[in-house]
C-alpha cells in the first residue's frame, strides 16, 4: 500500500527516520526535485541536498522534538544556482510506543506558478500603461453603447472628465449626421458580418465644439461567443480634416490662378507629353492650348537643347526636383526665345514653371564678357604689383652690384684679365637692369615721357628696322589710315610695343608668312568700355595661332610657349603694361591654325603734334665741392653712394633715416647745399623729411632717389609735381650729372 501511495500520490511527500534518512518518497517529489532516476531509500537527506541551509536543519531538529513547521513561500537555492519557490510543511510521525520516529515533509514547488503570476502581473501593468498613456483615445464600450472604460486621451479629445463620460453613451456625443452610419456598422459587427470597421466621424465636445475623429472598432466576445464589449480606438484628425478642407478651397483657387497666371505654367506627364498648360504659355508660343496639349515638349525646343532637356528630365525623375534649366523654345513665327524652367515631380506628373529670360540672357552674356575682362584685369594687376615690387627690391641690389663693379673696373689697368671679367659682370648687370625695366613696364610703374604722336609716322620710321628684324622668310605689310588722329604716348615705349608685337608674330611663323601692321580710327562704341574714340594699331599674322588656354595667360610675365632659351616671356607682358599705363587697352583674337590678331587701342588726343626734341648740349663737369646730406635706409646703397660722391669731390653727411638727418642738419655749422634722399623709408618718408629740412634751412635743394618710379610715388601723393628724382639702379655718371643739374639750377623747379 505504501508503494502504491508513493507511486500515485499527486503530492510531493517524503518520509524520513530520525537521522533524516529517506524511508519513502512519492513520484511527484522525485519529479519536482529532479531526482527521478535516483533511489533515495536509506540515503541522507543532507547527502542528497548538500546545499540545504543551516536554518532548515534547525527546523528539522525542532520538528524531531515534536514541533510542526510550515512556510507558504520559501526560497530554495539549489547547488547549481537555480532558485525554487517552495511551499512546505514538516511534522513528526510517531511509532507504536508514541515516540517520534522521524519526519514527514509535504512540499510543493511553486516556481512556475510564481513566474506565471509575475508574467500576468507585468502583462496587466503593460496593458494598463498602454491603455492610459496611449497617444490615441481608447475605450471599452458595451453593446448598448455605454462607456465601460476610457483613457485620459479620449477624455482630452471630447472635453469630458472620466466620470462624466462613463455616465454617457457614444450615441450621446456623436454628431447627428454621422450617427446612423456608425450604428449601421455596429449592427454588422454584432451580426458577425464585419470583424472590425474604421470610419471618420464627428463628436460633439462638452463645450459644443465639433471635433473630427478617426474611429476603429472591434468586438470582444465571451467564450460562449456572445458579444461582451467593443474596443474603440479614437484618433484626433480634426487638424488634418480642417487642413484638407482648406486645401480643397485653395486648390479651387489655384486652379483659377493657374489659367490666369502671367508666368508660364504647364503640367507634363513622365513621358514628356503636355497634359495641361495655362493661357500665358499658349500666348508665349503664339498658338492655341488645344494645339499644344498632348504633344511632346521636345517638339517646341531648339534642336541643340533637346538632348540636354531629356537629360534634365531623367535627372528630375531620379531626384524629384530640378532647380533650374534654360532652353530655347520655338514660337509659331519660327523665332526662338529663351526660357528658364523650374520643374518638380509630383505623383505621376511634372509641374513646370517657366519665365521668358530672352532679354536677361542677352544682358548676362554681355555681362559675362565684361566680368571675364575684369577678372583678367584684376589678375594682371595683381601680377603687376608683384613684378613691380620685385623690380624695386632688385633695383637696390643692382645699384650696389653695378656701383662696386664699376669701382673695381676703374681700379684695374687696361689689359688686366680680371678687368674683362668684371666688364662681363657689368654687362650682365645692365641686362638685369633692362629686365627690371621690362617688369616695371608690365607693372605700369615706369616713367613715361608723354608727347602727342602720329602712330603712322612711328610705324613708317620703324619699317626698315622691322623688316630686318623679321628676316627674309616673313613679309611685312603696312596698311595705314591717312586720316588717323593723334595719341598722347611715350614714343620710345610705343616703338617698343610695335617691335614686340611684330617679333611675336614672326616667331609664330617658322616657315614664313605675312605680318600686317594696320592703323585705323575707331568710334567709342567700337572700343573697349571707357576709352572713348581711339586710334587702333593692329598687328596680325598668318601663323600657327593659339588655343584658349594660351590666350588666357598670354600677357603674364615669364609665360612663353617657346622652348627654353628662346624667349624670356616678357615681350607681350611689356606690351600690356605700356598700353595700360598709356590709358589704352590691348585685345587678341586667335584660333589654332588661323593666325593671331593683336589690337592696341590708344585714346585719341586730337591735339597738334609735339615739337621734336633737341639733342642735349655737351654735358658739364660732374664734380663738385658742395656739401650733400645723403639719407638712405639701405646700408649697402648708402655706402656705395657715399663713395661715389666722395670720389667726385663732394662733402658728404650720411643718415640712415629721417630722424638722424634732422639731427645732423641742426648740429652741422656749415652749409648744406643739397639733400639726396630715398623716397620710401621707415618712420619718415623722403618728402616729409624734405619739408622739415626746408623749415630749418630754407632754399635747401632736394634730389630724390627710389627703386619706385615717378609714376608710382606720384600716384601715392608722395612727391609734388616737378620734384627731381633719379631712379635706381643708376651709374656713377648718371647720379653725378643729375646731382650737378640740380645744384646748378638757379630758379625753383
Amino acid at each position: 500500500m505504501l508503494r502504491l501511495f508513493a507511486e500515485h500520490s499527486p503530492a510531493a511527500i517524503a518520509m524520513f527516520d530520525r537521522d533524516m534518512r529517506y524511508i519513502v518518497a512519492t513520484k511527484r517529489y522525485l519529479t519536482d526535485y529532479r531526482l527521478v532516476e535516483q533511489d533515495l531509500t536509506g540515503r541522507s537527506h543532507y547527502e542528497v541536498f548538500p546545499e540545504i541551509p543551516e536554518r532548515w536543519k534547525e527546523i528539522h531538529r525542532r520538528c524531531l522534538a515534536g514541533a510542526v513547521e510550515r512556510a507558504e513561500d520559501d526560497r530554495f537555492v539549489r547547488e547549481d544556482g537555480t532558485v525554487d519557490c517552495v511551499r512546505w510543511e514538516i511534522r513528526p510521525w510517531y511509532d507504536d510506543h508514541g515516540a517520534v520516529g522521524g519526519l514527514i515533509l509535504f512540499s510543493e514547488v511553486l516556481t512556475e506558478q510564481k513566474r506565471a503570476e509575475e508574467a500576468l502581473r507585468q502583462s496587466e501593468a503593460r496593458f494598463r500603461a498602454t491603455f492610459e498613456q496611449a497617444a490615441v483615445g481608447i475605450a471599452h464600450v458595451s453593446p448598448d453603447g455605454s462607456w465601460l472604460r476610457v483613457n485620459q486621451k479620449l477624455c482630452d479629445i471630447v472635453g469630458y472628465t472620466r466620470e462624466e463620460l462613463l455616465q454617457r453613451t457614444f450615441q450621446d456625443i456623436t454628431h447627428p449626421d454621422d450617427l446612423d452610419r456608425d450604428l449601421a456598422f455596429v449592427r454588422q459587427v454584432l451580426a458577425g458580418d464585419l470583424a472590425t470597421y474604421t470610419m471618420e466621424k464627428r463628436y460633439r465636445k462638452k463645450d459644443g465644439a465639433i471635433v473630427w475623429i478617426e474611429l476603429t472598432v472591434s468586438l470582444v466576445r465571451t467564450p460562449s461567443g456572445e458579444p461582451d464589449y467593443f474596443i474603440s480606438v479614437v484618433n484626433d484628425i480634426d487638424a488634418r480634416k480642417r487642413a484638407e478642407q482648406a486645401l480643397a478651397a485653395k486648390t479651387a483657387e489655384l486652379e483659377s490662378y493657374f489659367d490666369d497666371a502671367l508666368d508660364l505654367l504647364c503640367i507634363v506627364d513622365v513621358d514628356g507629353r503636355l497634359r495641361r498648360m495655362n493661357k500665358a504659355w499658349a500666348a508665349f508660343l503664339g498658338t492655341r492650348r488645344e494645339d499644344l496639349e498632348g504633344r511632346h515638349f521636345a517638339d517646341f525646343l531648339h534642336p541643340d537643347d533637346i538632348e540636354p532637356a531629356l537629360r534634365a528630365q531623367h535627372q528630375l525623375l531620379a531626384t524629384g526636383a530640378l532647380e533650374s534649366f534654360s532652353a530655347r523654345c520655338r514660337c509659331s513665327d519660327g523665332s526662338y526665345r529663351w526660357v528658364e524652367l523650374r520643374s518638380r515631380f509630383a505623383g505621376d506628373t511634372i509641374h513646370v514653371t517657366a519665365r521668358d529670360i530672352t532679354e536677361q540672357r542677352l544682358a548676362r552674356e554681355s555681362a559675362a564678357v565684361l566680368e571675364e575682362q575684369l577678372r583678367v584685369a584684376q589678375k594682371m594687376d595683381a601680377i603687376g604689383k608683384l613684378a613691380g615690387g620685385v623690380a624695386h627690391d632688385f633695383n637696390n641690389l643692382l645699384s650696389v652690384m653695378l656701383g662696386y663693379t664699376t669701382f673695381a673696373v676703374d681700379a684695374l689697368r687696361e689689359g688686366d684679365p680680371l678687368r674683362s671679367d668684371l666688364k662681363e659682370v657689368l654687362d650682365a648687370g645692365n641686362r638685369a637692369a633692362a629686365l627690371t625695366r621690362q617688369l616695371l613696364a608690365f607693372s605700369r610703374r615706369q616713367v613715361l615721357e608723354l608727347e602727342v604722336l602720329d602712330v603712322n609716322a612711328v610705324a613708317v620710321e620703324m619699317e626698315k628696322m622691322l623688316s630686318r628684324l623679321i628676316g627674309e622668310h616673313v613679309r611685312l605689310e603696312l596698311a595705314l589710315d591717312p586720316a588717323l588722329g593723334t595719341v598722347k604716348a611715350d614714343k620710345g615705349q610705343l616703338e617698343q610695343v610695335l617691335m614686340n608685337l611684330v617679333v611675336n608674330a614672326r616667331d609664330a611663323m617658322l616657315t614664313g608668312g605675312t605680318v600686317t601692321v594696320r592703323t585705323a580710327s575707331a568710334a567709342a562704341d567700337q572700343c573697349p568700355s571707357g576709352l572713348g574714340p581711339c586710334v587702333v594699331l593692329t598687328v596680325s599674322d598668318t601663323g600657327s595661332g593659339m588655343d584658349a588656354a594660351t590666350r588666357a595667360r598670354l600677357f603674364e610675365p615669364f609665360f612663353t610657349t617657346k622652348e627654353r632659351g628662346k624667349g624670356t616671356g616678357l615681350g607681350l607682358s611689356t606690351v600690356y603694361g605700356i598700353v595700360k599705363q598709356s590709358g589704352g587697352d590691348v585685345t587678341v583674337e586667335s584660333e589654332p591654325g588661323h593666325g593671331s590678331t593683336f589690337r592696341v587701342f590708344l585714346p585719341r588726343a586730337d591735339r597738334p603734334l609735339s615739337m621734336p626734341r633737341t639733342m642735349t648740349p655737351t654735358p658739364r663737369p660732374t664734380t663738385g665741392t658742395e656739401t650733400v646730406l645723403l639719407v638712405e635706409d639701405e646700408e649697402a646703397v648708402r655706402r656705395l653712394t657715399t663713395r661715389l660722391l666722395l670720389r667726385a669731390g663732394f662733402n658728404v653727411l650720411t643718415a640712415q633715416h629721417g630722424g638722424e638727418a634732422l639731427l645732423l642738419c641742426e648740429r652741422h655749422v656749415g652749409d648744406i647745399h643739397l639733400v639726396l634722399t630715398d623716397v620710401v623709408m621707415p618712420q619718415m618718408s623722403g618728402p616729409e623729411l624734405a619739408a622739415r629740412l626746408h623749415a630749418l634751412r630754407p632754399g635747401l635743394k632736394v634730389l630724390y632717389m627710389s627703386g619706385y618710379t615717378d609714376q608710382e610715388v606720384g600716384r601715392h601723393g608722395l612727391l609734388e609735381a616737378g620734384s627731381r628724382l633719379i631712379a635706381k639702379p643708376f651709374t656713377a655718371e648718371i647720379l653725378l650729372r643729375r646731382l650737378r643739374d640740380v645744384l646748378d639750377e638757379t630758379a625753383a623747379p
